[in-house]
């Protein structure tokens, strides 16, 4: 089940993007992040990872049970290229 409602992607993508620094090779997430440094962002009133954000955005749907595993090198990055689905 995906939390990203695809009818408001525009304005979602806009929010997202404010809150990422794409000036190096990791997209950095400047937002909120949580005690263990993942990054969080609110979607339709529902706390996400930025990286499930950033999967959706990219690739769409994730399949249900997967998870986006977090980039091996920055844990704030949400570089698409960089996270990789885990099933």
């Amino acid at each position: 089940m995906s939390l990203l409602d695809f009818r408001d992607v525009g304005s979602l993508a806009q929010r997202f993007e404010a809150l990422v620094d794409r000036s190096g090779d990791h997209h950095r997430w400047t937002g909120a992040v949580d005690a263990d440094d993942t990054p969080q962002i609110r979607v339709d009133g529902h706390l996400t990872t930025a990286r499930r954000v950033a999967w959706q955005l990219t690739h769409g749907p994730i399949p249900s049970g997967a998870r986006i595993a977090a980039c091996p090198d920055d844990p704030r990055c949400v570089r698409a290229e960089h996270l990789h689905l885990g099933l």
